[in-house]
């Protein structure tokens, strides 16, 4: 269980805050940015930020830091930014690069202590009883200011709930300005639901709140069972739904529209199927390829020949097929690989063939990391735990014996929102209609891709180079669900040019 110690956060502001800043903002972050401005100056009380995969939202939020958190600090007068997000892990990101941008403007580590605080289940002060932190010695005492109440110094707050923060006020601030990250993700974002709903119906009115809202309700997938049943929304749905009631969603909505982690064409079947074609890919799969091509043609002999010793057969004509479309795929720069198979079994979580083609499959990209000594990262994800158990076992299984090679990293999409991997490996899941259900009542509560569209989404945004989607394709495309055909749509349209597809 990972406990995110501050002391360690702070080194790490100050280490960013030496680094020269390479990027320059695009035009949609530079309107998100202006959004989150005017959200904390209270000309909006209520805003959102969609950032689809890869589009840098975490850029947006250290440029709204460079530019606008050092005056808000010194000059605002009992006000505070409260920063929310679902894990602990985020809220110590936060902190760290937000305090980054406030040392590179000039701010010591005594005002750090005056003006921040951050609280977490898994958040701790420091684990030594002195540091040094810039030229600074600090004991135990200095550092737990971090996690002490809010007094009147304090402007910036960062938290996993927002009753954490509640209950720690010795003064009741004028305004509050809440900043709810991945708020398409988590439902215990609850709490602002009215608010929300109240600021879009009535906007001309003052709040002591000014919501922002960050996420993606594009991949809003997660959610416990009993917050569907109570037909409870997230944030940012439902924040989504009453800016499009109440017309406020062109001057109130930002979407980030380029992704910089998903190489094009590659982002096409899930901008056409979930975003409207509005999502665009910064680099080219030709520049993303080059970074692994090499670890993989030059390998080919000795990748084929360590699958023969763990008892693979690269003779067998299914291995040929996979091993000769992988090389065709990297050779034409196409950054897509779908492998089709027969439809899901039913009555169970688990499939023979998809767990058999994403053993071998990660295993060439596992093989080739480790013999070309570049290692690239190598992700299997689908939506089951008995798939993703099932490959790390093969792979443990026959490699074991091979010495120092890596397992390739194996875990469910669920697991896997926010990370990304240089090569996916993708193992869809059940293809079923909502109609065959009743045929197998057994199925009622199995995620399926008609009840959860947004599963699709997140399995396919991960890649930074290459996926291998397995699974049948063609009766996905059956869905009624509009997102997942146009997704599968594209995906098809895109062979020979950004797609190769092995039958």
């Amino acid at each position: 269980m990972a406990i995110y110690y501050l002391d360690d956060g702070l080194k790490e502001a100050f280490r960013l805050a030496k680094r020269k800043e390479k990027w320059a903002l695009l035009e949609s972050q530079k309107k998100a940015t202006e959004l989150m401005k005017k959200t904390v100056d209270g000309e909006l009380s209520l805003a959102a930020v969609q950032g689809p995969p890869g589009t840098g939202k975490t850029s947006v939020v250290e440029a709204f830091a460079k530019e606008e958190l050092p005056d808000f600090v010194t000059q605002s007068e009992n006000e505070l930014i409260l920063y929310i997000a679902p894990t602990n892990h985020l809220v110590y990101e936060a902190f760290k690069r937000i305090s980054a941008q406030l040392i590179k403007k000039g701010f010591d580590i005594q005002s750090l202590l005056s003006v921040v605080r951050v609280y977490g289940s898994k958040i701790k002060p420091m684990k030594e009883k002195e540091v040094i932190i810039g030229d600074k010695k600090l004991e135990r005492d200095d550092l737990n200011r971090l996690v002490s109440n809010v007094d009147n110094n304090v402007r910036i707050i960062f938290a996993t709930e927002f009753q954490r923060v509640s209950s720690r006020l010795e003064v009741e601030p004028k305004r509050i300005h809440i900043v709810a990250d991945e708020a398409s993700k988590s439902p215990y974002f609850r709490v602002f639901l009215p608010l929300a709903e109240k600021i879009a119906k009535n906007p001309e009115e003052y709040y002591p709140y000014t919501l922002l809202v960050l996420g993606d309700p594009q991949q809003a997938i997660t959610v416990p069972e009993e917050f569907t049943i109570m037909d409870v929304p997230l944030l940012m749905k439902l924040t989504e739904r009453v800016l499009k009631e109440n017309d406020l969603k062109k001057d109130c909505w930002v979407m980030l529209d380029t992704t910089f982690r998903l190489p094009r064409p590659s982002e096409d079947p899930i901008s056409h199927g979930f975003y409207r074609g509005k999502l665009h890919a910064h680099y080219t799969s030709r520049e993303r390829l080059e970074i692994i091509k090499d670890s993989i043609l030059d390998n080919i002999s000795r990748i084929t020949s360590a699958l023969d010793k763990a008892g693979v057969r690269a003779t067998s004509l299914d291995v040929k097929k996979i091993v000769d479309g992988i090389e065709e795929a990297i050779t034409s720069n196409i950054p897509i690989v779908v492998v089709k198979t027969r439809p899901f079994k039913s009555g169970d979580t688990y499939d023979e063939e998809r767990v058999k083609k994403a053993f071998i499959i990660s295993s060439i990209f596992q093989l080739a990391s480790h013999f070309s000594g570049y290692s690239f990262s190598v992700t299997t994800t689908a939506p089951y735990c008995d798939i993703v158990d099932s490959i790390a076992f093969k792979f443990h299984r026959r490699f074991h014996n091979f010495g120092s090679i890596r397992a390739p990293r194996a875990v469910t999409v669920q697991s896997l929102i926010g990370g990304e991997s240089d090569v996916i490996v993708a193992p869809l899941g059940k293809e079923w209609l909502p109609s065959e259900i009743r045929y197998h009542p057994s199925e009622e509560f199995t995620t399926i891709y008609a009840r959860e569209p947004e599963l699709l989404n997140v399995q396919m945004s991960r890649h930074r180079s290459l996926m291998v989607v397995i699974g049948n394709t063609d009766r996905l495309m059956n869905q009624r669900e509009r997102r997942i055909q146009r997704t599968v749509e594209r995906l098809e349209e895109l062979e020979g040019k950004g797609t190769l597809i092995i039958s």
